[in-house]
C-alpha cells in the first residue's frame, strides 16, 4: 500500500504501524507486522526467529466482545440486539438474573455487554461441548463490579424510617454511618433493601453478625434509618465466586476444580470416582478486584496441568500474580480437560434469595480458551510495566507467524504502544513497538 498526504487522516496516521517494526525483548532480533494496523483490521505478526511456540487448538474457544462472539473461530450472531444472553448456540443455560444491556459499556467498541444480580452468571459456554483431554485452560473477562463484595453483608433489619437512596443496578447507593451498640462506628454503602433485608457494603468489615446486630443505619445524605437485626438473619458474600472451571466428569466423578471467589482468591479441589477427594490448594489474599468498585478491571486466569504437576494463577489489572503450584494430577480426568462452568456473580453466603441480595456485576468482553499463548497491546514496553492491556485475536498460530484481527479496545490510539506475544506464567515471549 503506498501512502500519501491525499490519504485519509486515519490511514496516514497508522502509517508507522503498518510498517516492519522495532522488537524488543528479544536480544535484537527483527520481527514485523505486515498490514494496517487499525481496529478491526487483519495483519500479521511474522518473527523469524520462531519464538511463538505452538497451540494445540489454534482459535480460542470462546472470544466475545460485546455481540461479537467466535466459537471456535466461528462467528455468532445469536446475542446480536438481544436483551438476554443465547442458551442455544453461545451458553448452556443462565444462573438468576442475567441481562444484556447497552449502558456503561466500556468503551465505544463494544455494542453491549452482561449484567448479572444477585446470583446472576453465565454457565457452560458451548464452544467447550466437545473438547477432549486439554490440560491447560486460559480465561480473561474485562469486569465492573458494583461494589466491595469482600465486604458485602445481608441482614434482616425493622424500624424503618424514611427512604435509603439505592440503584435499580445494585451498585453502591448512598453511603452510610453505622452506630454499634456496644459504643464505636462503621461506615458504608447501601446496595439493596427488599423483602424485610438490606445489603451493605460496611468498610473493613461487620466483624461478624454480633458486632452490628442492634446497630443504627443512617443514609448520609437521605436521613433514613434502619436498625441492624443480623441475630435473626445473616449472611457474608465475601465467597460470591468469580468462576468456576471444571475437568473430567464434574460436578459427578473424576476431575479437578479450580473456583476463584473474592474471599478464597483460587480455591482447588480434586474428585475421584467417589466424590470428593480433598483441597489442593486453598489460597486467600487481601485484594481481588471488587477492592476498587465502580471501575473497570482485567482480571486473568491459567491453569496448566501439563507438566509433573499442576499449576494455577490468576492476575488482576496486570499486577501481581497469585499463584499455587505443584498440583497432584493423581484425578486429572482422561476424559475431558478443562472447561468453564460459571462466570458472574455466583453468590454464596446470601440468607436471601438472589431476587433480594444487592450484589451486582458487569462483564462483556472475555475470553475462554484451551490454549494460554496470545496476544496483547500494552502500554509499556516490558509486559510486567504496563498498566493496560487489550487482548488480539489471531486468526491462526505457528512459531514463525500470527495473523490476528487488531481489537483498540478503549485505546485512545494504538500509535506508541507494544504488541506482545504472551506464554504461560504471564511470561513475556515476544515485543513489538508500535
Amino acid at each position: 500500500m503506498t501512502l500519501t498526504s491525499d490519504s485519509p487522516a486515519s490511514v496516514v496516521s497508522s502509517r508507522a504501524l503498518s510498517l516492519a517494526l522495532e522488537q524488543g525483548g528479544g536480544g535484537g532480533s527483527e520481527a514485523s507486522i505486515t498490514g494496517m494496523l487499525a481496529h478491526g483490521s487483519i495483519v500479521t505478526l511474522n518473527d523469524p526467529q520462531n519464538r511463538l511456540g505452538t497451540r494445540t487448538n489454534q482459535l480460542f474457544r470462546h472470544w466475545q466482545q460485546g455481540s461479537e462472539i467466535f466459537i471456535n473461530g466461528a462467528a455468532s450472531s445469536a446475542e446480536v440486539g438481544a436483551s438476554v444472553p443465547d442458551t442455544t448456540e453461545v451458553w448452556g443455560g443462565i444462573s438468576d438474573d442475567v441481562d444484556i444491556v447497552t449502558d456503561n459499556l466500556r468503551h465505544a467498541r463494544v455494542d453491549q455487554q452482561y449484567r448479572g444480580l444477585g446470583k446472576g452468571s453465565l454457565i457452560n459456554p458451548k464452544a467447550f461441548d466437545s473438547i477432549g483431554v486439554e490440560n491447560k485452560f486460559y480465561m480473561l473477562k474485562w469486569v465492573y463490579p458494583g461494589s466491595h463484595i469482600l465486604r458485602m453483608y445481608v441482614t434482616s433489619y425493622n424500624s424503618l424510617s424514611g427512604t435509603f437512596i439505592t440503584n435499580a443496578q445494585r451498585t453502591r447507593g448512598e453511603p452510610v454511618s453505622i452506630s454499634l451498640v456496644g459504643g464505636g462506628a462503621k461506615s458504608g454503602f447501601i446496595t439493596m433493601i427488599a423483602g424485610g433485608f438490606v445489603t451493605l457494603e460496611i468498610t473493613g468489615g461487620s466483624g461478624g453478625s454480633a458486632n452490628i446486630d442492634g446497630a443504627t443505619v443512617t443514609g448520609d445524605s437521605s436521613g433514613a434509618t434502619l436498625i441492624i437485626d443480623s441475630s435473626s438473619v445473616y449472611g457474608s458474600l465475601g465467597a460470591t465466586k468469580i468462576q468456576r472451571t471444571y475437568s473430567g466428569e464434574l460436578p459427578s466423578g473424576k476431575g479437578i476444580s479450580v473456583v476463584t471467589s473474592h474471599l478464597r482468591i483460587i480455591d482447588v479441589d480434586e474428585y475421584d470416582d467417589g466424590g470428593y477427594a480433598g483441597s489442593l490448594a486453598n489460597e486467600t489474599a487481601a485484594f481481588s478486584y471488587s477492592s476498587s468498585p465502580k471501575q473497570w478491571h482485567l482480571y486473568e486466569l491459567e491453569i496448566d496441568f501439563t507438566g509433573d504437576t499442576g499449576v494455577v494463577r490468576q492476575r488482576i489489572d496486570n499486577g501481581e500474580i497469585s499463584e499455587v503450584s505443584g498440583l497432584s494430577k493423581a484425578n486429572l480426568s482422561s476424559v475431558r480437560g478443562f472447561y468453564l462452568t460459571n462466570i458472574g456473580p455466583d453468590a454464596a453466603g446470601s440468607p436471601t434469595t438472589p431476587s433480594n441480595t444487592g450484589l451486582s456485576e458487569d462483564w462483556g468482553e472475555m475470553i475462554a480458551d484451551n490454549e494460554i499463548r496470545r496476544l496483547v497491546i500494552g502500554d509499556a514496553p516490558v509486559y510486567s510495566d504496563c498498566n493496560h492491556v487489550e487482548p488480539q485475536r489471531h486468526l491462526d498460530w505457528s512459531q514463525g507467524q500470527v495473523p490476528f484481527v487488531v481489537n483498540q479496545g478503549s485505546f485512545d490510539s494504538l500509535d506508541g504502544k507494544y504488541l506482545f506475544a504472551v506464554g504461560p506464567g504471564f511470561s513475556e515471549l515476544l515485543q513489538v513497538t508500535l
